[in-house]
């Protein structure tokens, strides 16, 4: 019986205090504008970096002899890649 009172009255005590930031977010425009365009921007960051990292992992990963494949280059094109620069410059087996 303890246990359910403690549940509706933590239930409610939550619902009173979403209201609260509610209240004071529709009384604050800026600050909420603030928030929310910081989460906005956050989010885009962090979706457009596993984009990029997934595409990263997957290139040429559907090709059949995947393992088979070497990247072929100058080392001055690789600088933002510095670990294909070594793999390109050793020869293959």
């Amino acid at each position: 019986m303890a246990d359910s009172i403690s549940c509706t009255t933590f239930a409610s005590a939550k619902r009173k205090n979403m209201k609260s930031y509610l209240k004071f977010l529709s009384r604050n425009k800026v600050y909420t504008f603030i928030n929310i365009a910081g989460l906005v921007v956050s989010l885009m960051f962090i979706i457009l970096m596993g984009d990029y990292t997934w595409r990263q992992y997957s290139i040429d990963a559907w090709h059949k002899n995947a393992d088979r494949i070497y990247l072929m280059s100058e080392e001055s094109v690789f600088f933002l890649w510095p670990q294909a620069a070594y793999g390109a410059t050793t020869h293959p087996p």
